[in-house]
């Protein structure tokens, strides 16, 4: 809701364009998502993971540039791609692990104080800086997830076994 916001008030598009700029990046979402449904157990995860964020880091640096509806639907489309390829790896991860519940309420804890700090800073950022504040935190969330993405395991624990690779470095 923060972000439409910003798009209506300081990109002047009018409350359904910007609707639909949410919307291509949902739709982005959900592509990834599904895709990854089906082809998860081909590609590295790690790599995977890095692509995804980098894609978001340049996506929401992009965004910061773009001045019309159709370019900003784009560029958000193709940064919603990022999270529907982060968020399912991130829940298999858990399920991979020793205390998946335990660690799933982590998950989800950190995935609410993160919306908490985003609701809290973004309305500040957004009134300081315009568009460029909301994104550049957007941004270094992506950065900081780069930053830690050697964390995640190349693949599953069962097509590990299967292949004879390690899994990595995932949590245990």
């Amino acid at each position: 809701p923060v972000f439409v916001e910003a798009m209506v008030r300081w990109l002047h598009l009018t409350p359904v364009e910007a609707g639909y700029v949410q919307a291509a990046e949902s739709l982005g979402k959900a592509v990834a998502a599904i895709t990854l449904l089906f082809l998860m157990h081909r590609f590295d995860w790690r790599r995977l993971v890095r692509i995804a964020l980098g894609v978001l880091l340049a996506g929401n640096l992009l965004s910061m540039f773009a001045t019309d509806f159709a370019s900003l639907a784009a560029i958000r489309f193709v940064c919603g791609l990022a999270p529907g390829i982060v968020v399912p790896i991130a829940y298999a991860m858990v399920g991979m692990t020793a205390q998946p519940e335990r660690n799933f309420g982590w998950l989800l804890t950190t995935l609410l104080a993160y919306g908490a700090l985003a609701f809290a800073v973004l309305p500040g950022l957004f009134a300081a800086a315009g568009m460029v504040g909301g994104l550049a935190f957007y941004a270094l969330f992506a950065a900081v997830g780069w930053s830690v993405a050697g964390a995640v395991p190349i693949r599953g624990n069962e097509e590990a076994a299967q292949t004879g690779e390690r899994s990595g470095s995932g949590p245990g």
